[in-house]
């Protein structure tokens, strides 16, 4: 099933960027937490983008939230803000839930520099106080036991990692850690990423949770555990951004591509 959904989302960056160039600045597609969350481009960066859901069904809810003038929030600038879709039409004069136009309406605004996008929720959620450390001898020594003692063909090799520079992020009250170990790094023509394996442990016991795409640059609330969401940029011919739930696997819920 991962497999199968990484492939998925493979051929839609491949088509991110072909679509890019007819002059369409940016997509967004969010997956399994439906209309819950979603990347856009901050207002005055390029007004508007594309958003495609795993259903028809999670589209005609958010075209909803935003007609009833209900606002969204986007968890990496603390801002809040109302959003505008527009839907296109099917040849009989039809509403297209395939995709739509979205925009985000208010501040921030977009004032230069890298691409200013968001990761916006529909609900508001308490802006998490995460903390971070670098994983001591003792958490390190653990993770390569776990993978030593792995018989899992899928799990990476522990000479393969730089469990050295682990790191640790976790809710100062919280009994979950959640670790990050760099891997290997994809250097290709126009892509540059190092992937990162994620460990998580409770009361002392570790577990292997997956890989992601590159290292974390965002680390974000999920309203629903005390695993963070986190949010990758590698490094290509475009955007490719990702936003990663940890807590039961690694997993793509949202990505955002485009040119």
């Amino acid at each position: 099933m991962k497999q199968a959904l990484n492939a998925l989302l493979f051929a839609m960056l491949t088509c991110i960027g072909n679509v890019a160039f007819a002059g369409m600045p940016a997509v967004s597609y969010t997956y399994a937490l439906g209309f819950d969350f979603f990347f856009s481009w901050h207002p005055n960066q390029f007004n508007r983008s594309e958003v495609v859901f795993e259903s028809p069904e999670e589209l005609q809810k958010l075209y909803a939230h935003c007609q009833m003038g209900k606002p969204v929030f986007d968890l990496l600038a603390g801002s809040k803000n109302k959003c505008s879709i527009d839907i296109s039409k099917t040849e009989k004069g039809d509403a297209n839930w395939d995709s739509a136009m979205i925009e985000i309406l208010g501040t921030p605004k977009y004032t230069g520099g890298s691409p200013a996008f968001g990761l916006f929720s529909t609900t508001e959620l308490p802006a998490a106080k995460w903390q971070q450390r670098p994983a001591d001898e003792r958490e390190r020594s653990a993770i390569q036991q776990l993978l030593s003692a792995a018989k899992n063909p899928n799990w990476p090799d522990p000479h393969s990692l730089n469990i050295n520079s682990a790191w640790v992020v976790f809710l100062p009250d919280a009994a979950v850690r959640t670790y990050f170990v760099p891997g290997s790094q994809i250097n290709e023509s126009f892509y540059d990423a190092t992937r990162h394996h994620v460990f998580t442990s409770t009361g002392g016991v570790f577990r292997y949770q997956g890989e992601i795409s590159d290292k974390p640059i965002h680390y974000v609330n999920s309203g629903r555990d005390d695993s963070p969401l986190v949010v990758t940029n590698e490094d290509c011919d475009g955007l490719c951004v990702e936003l990663w739930s940890l807590s039961s696997g690694t997993k793509t819920i949202a990505t955002f591509g485009g040119h």
